[in-house]
């Protein structure tokens, strides 16, 4: 199946005069333009363009939550950024562990949603890049907000059970014949086995924001095997070199 192109520009948010009435919010957002469209119907410019950044090259989802326009943008350089009208005032919206993790700058939100649902704000976003792209395989995220609080719903902050240094890396060669890989963390006293099916996610240093299957472990070391790129399994077996 071929892949839909996208083709964004940086665009201001306008809304049509007289929706502000209509809308629930608790102080709708100044105009900053007004223009007047073919058919006579006159729309007033909300927001700077990109929000003043000109990453943000589209806005891909819109939201009312109690009261604040929220705003979900697609930045394929930095990361997602959340914005909402505060008090009539657009503010970023920063979620810890979310909008400021060291994963979290690769996400984005090509495909992404703001979603009201029983009282909670759900923000829905994408891995940066896909398919045959390697380092940002990160996988999606769900996140909700009441108003105070935010939380994860589906998220590499909520599955964290072990963490490490790296000292030594074996089997990472160009054609060496395998395709499994060897890391150890020397401090380790692992069971053996203990994180087989699991996943490894490198969180720092040249290789942040790659992600491993663990295929088995010793005592100090990991044997993991790439699983970045799609449509490279062969009779249910990774073939891709580590």
């Amino acid at each position: 199946m071929k892949r839909n192109s996208f083709f964004s520009i940086c665009l201001p948010i306008f809304v049509m005069l007289g929706l502000h009435a209509q809308c629930s919010f608790a102080q709708a957002p100044p105009a900053l333009e007004t223009i007047t469209a073919e058919d006579g119907s006159i729309w007033e410019r909300v927001s700077a363009p990109g929000f003043g950044n000109a990453q943000n090259s589209c806005i891909v989802s819109l939201c009312s939550y109690k009261g604040d326009l929220y705003a979900l943008t697609r930045n394929e350089a930095t990361g997602f950024e959340l914005w909402r009208t505060q008090s009539g005032v657009w503010a970023q919206v920063s979620a810890p562990g979310f909008t400021d993790g060291p994963m979290h700058e690769l996400m984005n939100s090509s495909y992404g949603k703001l979603f009201e649902f029983n009282g909670w704000l759900y923000v829905g976003v994408s891995s940066g890049y896909e398919g045959a792209f390697l380092y940002r395989s990160i996988g999606n995220e769900i996140w909700r907000f009441d108003g105070m609080q935010w939380e994860p719903v589906v998220s590499n902050s909520i599955d964290e059970d072990e963490s490490g240094t790296i000292s030594a890396i074996d089997g990472c060669a160009a054609d060496d014949g395998v395709t499994t890989a060897e890391i150890t963390d020397a401090s380790s006293s692992w069971a053996a086995d203990q994180w087989k099916g699991g996943i490894l996610r490198i969180t720092s240093g040249a290789g942040k924001g790659r992600v491993f299957l663990i295929a088995g472990n010793t005592a100090t070391t990991l044997t993991v095997q790439q699983n970045e790129a799609a449509n490279t399994e062969v009779d249910g077996a990774e073939t891709e070199y580590t």
